[in-house]
C-alpha cells in the first residue's frame, strides 16, 4: 500500500493535469474563433458539403461493391438521389476542388498543380537556398462557394485535411471559420466539430464544408475494417478500405452531433478516385481512367427524391446546386449547372435530362512532373451519353464505351473513328491556351514539416 498511494496522487494529479489543458484548449479554441454569426433565416435550409478525398465510386457499396463497404453511406445514399455516372475534372485533389468551389474546369479556374512541388523545384531550392515558392492560386476575380453563401447570410465553416485545401491557393475566401489541419484523422475532425457544435448550431443557417483525407495514401490501418490480403497490391487496397470503414464510421458521428435530419441538405462527393494497377498504375497519378475520374456524387435532403440518376453530371454541378438550394444567386461565370430540378423530380426536370445528355463534360490533368504548363505533359477526357475520350501526353486517342465497359479495358476508337473525331474537336477549344483562364499566385513558406507533409501524401518524390 505504501507504494501504490504516491502513484494513485501522481494519477489523479495528472488526471487533474489533462482536464487543466483541456479547458485552457477550449479557452483558447474560443479565443481564437470568435462566435459565428449569419441572418438567422428560418427559410433557409442548413447545407454541408462533404467531399472525400481519394473516395473511388466503385470500392463502395453504393455502387455495388461489397456491402461491407461504408454501410453509412449506402444508408445515406438510399435516402436521397446518388448519380451513378458522376465525374471529376481531374485526378488531382487542388484542380478538382476548385471546381467544386467555383463551377469552372481547371483551365478556366487555373489551379492546374496545387501543392505539388515538383522535384526541379526541390533541386531548385537545394541549390539556391530559398525557402519561398510561388504556387497557383483563386484569382481575385473569382467568387467561391462559400463567398456566396456568406453574401446570402449563411454562418460559413470549413474544416479541410488535406494540405492543398488550404489559405495558399485560397479555399478559406469566404469562410467565416476556416481551419486546415493537415492529415488530421477523421475522429479528430469529429472532436473539432464537438467543440464547435453549439457555435455552429446557434448560427444557422450555416454551411459546413468538411475535406476528409483518411483514404489517401498514405494508408493506415483501421481496425475492424481492415482484413489482410495477399501481395502489396491487394494488402494496399484492403488498407484502403479500412481508411473507407474508419470514415463511414465516424460519418454518423458527425452528423449526430450536429443533429442533422431531413430537413438539412447533404452533399457527399468524391474529388477522385485511387488506383490499384487497374491500368498499370497506383494511387492517383497522371491518368483519367474511370477508376480515378468516376466520382461519389450523392445529395439528400428535404423534397430531394429517393433514386438513383442515369444522367452524366460533374463536380461542377455542384456549386449551382447548392447556390439554388440556399435561395442565392450564381455568378455568370460558369461551367455547370444546378441539378435541383432533377433532385426534386419538379419543373424543368425533363428538360434538364435532355441538357445533361446532350452536353460533353470535360477532365483535365497535368501530366508534368516539372511544373511546366506545357500542352505536350497534359491528358484531357471528353465524355459524352456512354462514350468516354482519353487524350493521353502523347495525342493518342482511346474511347470507352460505359455502356459495356465501365471500367475502361477495351479500346474501341478503331471501330467509332465518327465518335472519336467529335469528342476529339470537342476538346480543341478547352486546349487552347487563349481561352484559359488566368490564376494568381500565392507564396508558400517551404518549412521542413511542408515538405514532409508532402512527402508523406507522395506529392514530392
Amino acid at each position: 500500500m505504501k507504494n501504490r498511494v504516491p502513484k494513485l496522487l501522481a494519477g489523479g494529479v495528472l488526471a487533474a493535469a489533462i482536464v487543466a489543458v483541456g479547458i485552457l484548449a477550449r479557452l483558447w479554441l474560443a479565443e481564437t474563433y470568435p462566435p459565428l454569426e449569419s441572418s438567422g433565416a428560418t427559410d433557409k435550409p442548413n447545407i454541408i458539403v462533404v467531399l472525400i478525398d481519394t473516395l473511388r465510386a466503385d470500392h463502395l457499396a453504393l455502387y455495388g461493391y461489397e456491402e461491407r463497404v461504408a454501410p453509412f453511406l449506402a444508408k445515406l445514399g438510399s435516402a436521397g438521389t446518388v448519380f451513378d455516372h458522376a465525374f471529376s475534372t481531374s485526378s488531382w485533389t487542388a484542380p478538382s476542388t476548385a471546381s467544386v468551389f467555383t463551377s469552372l474546369y481547371p483551365h478556366r479556374h487555373g489551379i492546374i498543380h496545387g501543392m505539388v512541388f515538383h522535384q526541379a523545384l526541390m533541386d531548385k531550392m537545394k541549390r539556391t537556398g530559398e525557402q519561398v515558392v510561388p504556387i497557383n492560386s483563386f484569382s481575385d476575380s473569382l467568387t467561391t462557394l462559400p463567398s456566396v453563401l456568406h453574401s446570402a447570410g449563411y454562418a460559413t465553416v470549413g474544416i479541410a485535411t488535406n494540405i492543398n485545401i488550404g489559405d495558399e491557393i485560397g479555399y478559406s475566401r469566404g469562410f467565416d471559420r476556416f481551419v486546415n489541419e493537415r492529415n488530421m484523422p477523421v475522429e479528430d475532425v469529429y472532436d473539432r466539430i464537438v467543440q464547435w457544435k453549439n457555435d455552429i448550431l446557434n448560427a444557422a443557417p450555416y454551411f459546413l464544408y468538411l475535406h476528409l483525407n483518411d483514404a489517401h495514401e498514405p494508408y493506415a490501418r483501421r481496425d475492424p475494417y481492415y482484413t489482410r490480403a495477399d501481395g502489396e497490391n491487394e494488402n494496399n487496397r484492403a488498407l484502403y478500405l479500412s481508411e473507407i470503414g474508419y470514415i463511414d464510421e465516424y460519418l454518423p458521428k458527425i452528423f449526430d452531433a450536429l443533429g442533422l435530419d431531413d430537413n438539412d441538405i447533404v452533399v457527399l462527393v468524391s474529388d477522385h478516385g485511387e488506383e490499384f494497377l487497374d491500368h498499370g498504375d497506383i494511387f492517383h497519378n497522371k491518368t483519367l481512367y474511370a477508376e480515378l475520374n468516376h466520382s461519389v456524387f450523392l445529395v439528400r435532403g428535404p423534397g430531394i427524391s429517393v433514386q438513383r440518376r442515369a444522367e452524366n453530371v460533374s463536380l461542377i454541378d455542384v456549386m449551382p446546386t447548392v447556390v439554388e438550394f440556399a435561395g442565392a444567386s450564381m455568378p455568370e461565370e460558369r461551367d455547370g449547372v444546378s441539378l435541383v430540378p432533377l433532385l426534386t423530380n419538379g419543373p424543368g426536370a425533363e428538360a434538364l435530362s435532355r441538357e445533361l445528355n446532350d452536353r460533353i463534360l470535360i477532365a483535365h490533368r497535368s501530366g508534368d512532373t516539372r511544373g511546366q504548363q506545357s500542352s505536350e505533359r497534359e491528358v484531357w477526357a471528353a465524355a459524352h451519353e456512354n462514350w468516354k475520350l482519353i487524350r493521353k501526353a502523347d495525342g493518342t486517342l482511346e474511347l470507352y464505351d460505359h455502356a459495356t465497359d465501365p471500367t475502361e479495358h477495351n479500346d474501341v476508337a478503331k471501330a467509332n473513328p465518327t465518335i472519336v473525331e467529335e469528342l476529339s474537336l470537342s476538346l480543341e477549344p478547352y486546349r487552347d491556351r487563349a481561352n484559359w483562364g488566368d490564376a494568381g499566385v500565392s507564396n508558400v513558406e517551404m518549412n521542413e514539416q511542408t515538405i514532409e507533409t508532402l512527402k508523406s501524401l507522395g506529392y514530392v518524390e
